[in-house]
């Protein structure tokens, strides 16, 4: 028998209570009345927008399709307090043209190397009765008549290095910010982040990144492309991840503050990403493909209103240029009639729109995007500090004990960095976590698999790769290994895993 939409909306609530996400079919959105309370003062209700950059969907979901809690609690405690449109795409895939499409509502202009004028926007649609609190907001889209946030020395922070590089200053600067005035605000951040290079780890200690990153090609047009190397796109996307655990500590700390000042019950708080990043091997990281569509395309789309108390699941294919018009929806703010976005928010119906990013269309995206997450797990399972090129995982934390060990061939190492890491503070600002070394007297076409021992117990396991005629390897190191005496730092090849045979390879 056919449920009433009430009692779907109902089972809803109750699912999203326990935290688990379920999908729910999705528009129009439920009455306000069942999930958040009637706001009396809606039409002048303060207005939290924070934009990161480079995030794309998958990057937060499990082999599951759902919210990674254990990667991304802070996002997942977001989600079960707003509405998330988990169909959510983005038209464009850098953020000269994506970022207008989210504050305009409408498709920007697309010609590289030109720049182009939006002046109707989120900000000149609320400048009149709101005043406007915006960081990192380009001149084309917001002047700096209207749009000019002082930035204030940020409260000390529990982000080792990040809390005092220049992206943090500006985000707890957006924080510190966050009052309730007596006149309507709207607080705007797009905070270029987890946006590379990735030299952060997930504790916010900085480390060493290298440019090009390893597995990067400069290609003609715009952006880079990866190697035709699966190891290679696989490590960037276990530091990618790192990062993105960082950037979800963020959100965190967004969401404590929003609480403390009373904002977090009576703002509209909108949290998303202007485009994701592509991980296919051979193919370009921004430039979309039918492969890349989904992760360079799917975004994450949060939107709460005032009041509203429990979350929910939309599947309903909306794109950024959505965000607008259904933000005015919310406010009671009369948009453009012109506009290309429709209303989330409204309850008529939706006429179909085929989407595309760029100019590839984007079909089946829902199917692209688990097909996408499995693909992840595949790549990075469930442990940032396990990733390892083949089966060689089951390696990681064995002892000598656990090993047979030949002794060394012809084949040497260089890693001047040794000395650094098993000197380095594991509770500093900075720690030299990925650490990179050469090869010398490998074979021609081989790239052999390395092994990193850390007093006695394989910490690591990577392989090399070929850059300028040399013979690389990296691999990315837990500070937790190391302690105030200095460790004993050993290289093996991995002869075989299963047999668990490895060789002394010298460091010389």
């Amino acid at each position: 028998m056919a449920r009433s939409w009430a009692e779907r909306c109902a089972s809803i609530v109750v699912l999203a209570g326990a935290g688990v996400l379920a999908p729910a079919a999705a528009h129009p959105p439920p009455a306000p009345g069942l999930f958040f309370s009637h706001h009396p003062h809606m039409r002048a209700a303060p207005v939290v927008f924070v934009v990161l950059d480079e995030l794309p969907l998958v990057s937060l979901l499990d082999r599951r399709g759902t919210i990674d809690e254990k990667l991304c609690p802070g996002v997942a405690r977001l989600a079960r307090m707003s509405a998330w449109y988990r169909n959510a795409t983005t038209p464009q895939t850098f953020t000269k043209e994506a970022l207008p499409a989210l504050l305009t509502g409408s498709y920007p202009i697309r010609r590289v190397g030109e720049t182009f004028e939006y002046p109707r926007n989120l900000f000149s649609l609320l400048g009149a009765t709101y005043e406007i609190r915006a960081a990192n907001v380009p001149p084309n889209l917001c002047p700096p008549e209207l749009c000019d946030a002082p930035i204030r020395p940020p409260p000390v922070q529990r982000f080792r290095g990040f809390g005092g590089g220049e992206k943090a200053a500006l985000f707890f600067s957006f924080l510190s910010g966050l009052e309730r005035p007596d006149r309507p605000r709207l607080h705007f951040l797009h905070l270029v982040f987890p946006h590379g290079p990735w030299r952060y780890l997930p504790s916010g200690q900085r480390y060493y990144e290298v440019d090009p990153m390893p597995g990067e090609v400069d290609r003609r047009g715009r952006g880079r492309s990866w190697r035709r190397d699966g190891w290679l796109v696989a490590q960037g996307y276990q530091r990618h991840l790192m990062q993105v655990r960082l950037a979800d500590r963020l959100v965190d700390a967004l969401l404590v503050r929003l609480k403390r000042t009373g904002l977090l019950h009576d703002a509209v708080v909108v949290v998303t990403a202007d485009h994701g990043i592509g991980w296919e091997p051979g193919l370009p990281k921004r430039l979309p493909h039918e492969r890349t569509a989904a992760t360079l395309a799917g975004v994450p789309l949060f939107v709460k209103a005032p009041g509203q108390r429990v979350g929910w699941v939309s599947r309903t294919p909306v794109e950024s240029v959505d965000v607008l018009p259904t933000l005015a929806d919310i406010l009671g703010v009369e948009t453009w009639p012109d506009v290309d976005g429709l209303s989330l928010w409204a309850h008529a119906p939706r006429r179909a729109r085929p989407r595309a990013v760029v100019d590839v269309p984007i079909e089946g995206f829902g199917r692209q995007l688990k097909r996408a997450a499995r693909e992840k797990h595949e790549l990075v399972g469930r442990n940032l500090w396990r990733v390892a090129p083949g089966e060689s995982e089951e390696l990681v934390g064995l002892t000598e004990a656990e090993l047979s060990i030949a002794p060394p061939g012809k084949v040497t190492a260089h890693a001047s960095a040794v000395e650094t890491l098993v000197r380095a503070d594991p509770q500093g600002d900075e720690f030299p976590a990925f650490f990179e070394g050469l090869l010398e007297g490998v074979p021609f076409r081989r790239r052999p698999r390395v092994a990193v021992m850390v007093d006695g117990r394989i910490a690591a396991v990577t392989r090399s790769y070929e850059s300028s005629g040399l013979k690389w390897f990296g691999a990315m190191l837990r500070p937790g290994l190391f302690g105030p005496h200095e460790e004993r730092v050993e290289l093996f090849l991995v002869d075989d895993v299963g047999g668990r045979a490895l060789t002394e390879l010298p460091l010389e």
